[in-house]
């Protein structure tokens, strides 16, 4: 995450006597004014612009501070923002193309009330409301912006295009007056190409059903469920066939069969091993964890599968021999040594690099028979990739491998557990009364 240095623009002081002298009269209701129209689309906010609000609100209750409010004069100038942000080659600041300040345009927005103090901030990079609103709290002046008493109304868009380089664009304006309007929620879809590489993706050559890569290699099941190794640019057939994989820290695979016979790849070969399984993780310490067909979780002792705490449905494994689980409440669980913690979210897949990226296959349908793929971060809870798919990984370095719903395989061009939906950096600039600050 980049955070642009802080600098000061004075606002010209014919600004505020046409704040004033313009403003007057009664509160008006929503309506387009001058260059302010938008989308259909934009006039109700999807669900990461209201995991957004919920999310500044309980930051707002934990300092004292009231809730805010969506309005849709507010939101109408926070979209037509957000629109031009995204399709802007640069990362502009609060100017939009039509030259306008962020007042002029809330002006033109129907979106100040008389005497109210506005305020706009606005970040290109972060897909989330959870990742958004983490950023600008590490942000001084944006920071202040949310903190701030005296605002009552908000409004909040994001917007995308994945020929920018920073995908999601932000914008959001705050009010000190209640104006009288409310935005309805929305569900809106997330954009995710379905079955193309998202950006920041590329496409591999072939087809898979599972994919499990180590410190040294890469692994897949083809479509035909046959082996392949992958050798940094394809993938070569190896003798035998599964429907599930996993890899260890010596680059050798473990496999389950249709018949959910479990087999370890050695020099010499597949080996039977002991028990029976549907699903199978490796950790970066080697232990092996698998979910039997029971659903019951097993973790390999070295002679056989002992039977731990819990079941599930789907397991990954992370570098200190921790499984993630996905249970059959779709939950998401994480083993801390002796117990089971829940995680935030829901999910279909896990996948975990030997760095600690945990990846996941979400519950969201993106198109084709896609749902979206999110990868966790410790501050800022599941953020959602660019790419859609079915089935999940992530390579020693935490790139994540996709298994899209047509059996594309779609890897991460960045190493990286920050590089999600955008390029590894992101951009933000707040804009407070009659000040700039970037």
């Amino acid at each position: 995450m980049f955070l642009k240095h802080n600098r000061l623009v004075s606002f010209l002081a014919l600004s505020l006597i046409v704040f004033t002298a313009v403003l007057t009269g009664q509160v008006r209701t929503a309506q387009a004014l001058t260059n302010c129209t938008v989308a259909a689309d934009d006039l109700v906010y999807d669900q990461e612009e209201q995991n957004f609000l919920a999310g500044i609100n309980e930051y707002r209750r934990s300092i004292g501070a009231g809730p805010l409010t969506v309005s849709v004069n507010l939101n109408r100038s926070s979209a037509w923002m957000a629109r031009d942000l995204v399709d802007r080659p640069d990362f502009p600041d609060h100017t939009d193309t039509l030259g306008r300040n962020p007042l002029v345009r809330m002006q033109q927005c129907d979106a100040v009330a008389p005497n109210a103090q506005v305020a706009e901030n606005i970040a290109g990079g972060p897909s989330t409301g959870a990742e958004i609103l983490a950023q600008w709290k590490t942000s001084p002046a944006h920071d202040a912006t949310m903190r701030n008493t005296s605002y009552v109304q908000i409004g909040i868009a994001r917007a995308y295009n994945p020929a920018n380089r920073f995908p999601w664009q932000w914008a959001t304006n705050f009010s000190s007056v209640d104006d009288g309007t409310r935005m309805p929620p929305g569900t809106q879809p997330p954009p995710p190409p379905p079955n193309q590489p998202g950006v920041g993706w590329s496409q591999i050559p072939g087809s898979a059903l599972d994919v499990g890569t180590s410190r040294s290699t890469g692994w897949g099941i083809g479509s035909n469920k046959g082996i392949y190794q992958w050798n940094g640019s394809l993938f070569t057939g190896v003798d035998g066939s599964a429907d599930k994989i996993a890899v260890g820290p010596d680059g050798q695979p473990w496999v389950i069969n249709s018949l959910h016979q479990i087999y370890q790849r050695t020099l010499n070969g597949f080996r039977n091993i002991p028990g029976a399984a549907t699903d199978i993780g490796v950790g970066g310490d080697g232990s092996v964890w698998v979910i039997g067909t029971n659903g019951a979780i097993y973790r390999w002792n070295g002679t056989g599968f002992q039977q731990m705490p819990g079941a599930g449905s789907h397991i990954s494994v992370d570098p200190k021999g921790n499984p993630w689980v996905i249970g059959s409440d779709l939950g998401i669980y994480r083993w801390t040594g002796n117990t089971w913690q829940k995680m935030p979210g829901a999910g279909q897949d896990l996948g975990i690099g030997a760095d600690g990226s945990v990846w996941l296959v979400g519950t969201n349908p993106v198109g084709n028979g896609n749902y979206g793929i999110y990868l966790w971060s410790d501050l800022a809870g599941w953020q959602q990739a660019t790419q859609g798919g079915i089935t999940v990984g992530a390579e020693a370095t935490g790139r994540g491998w996709v298994i899209g719903g047509g059996g594309q395989i779609y890897r991460k061009d960045a190493p990286g557990a920050n590089g999600v939906t955008a390029a590894p950096s992101s951009a933000s600039a707040a804009f407070t009364g009659s000040r700039y600050t970037k």
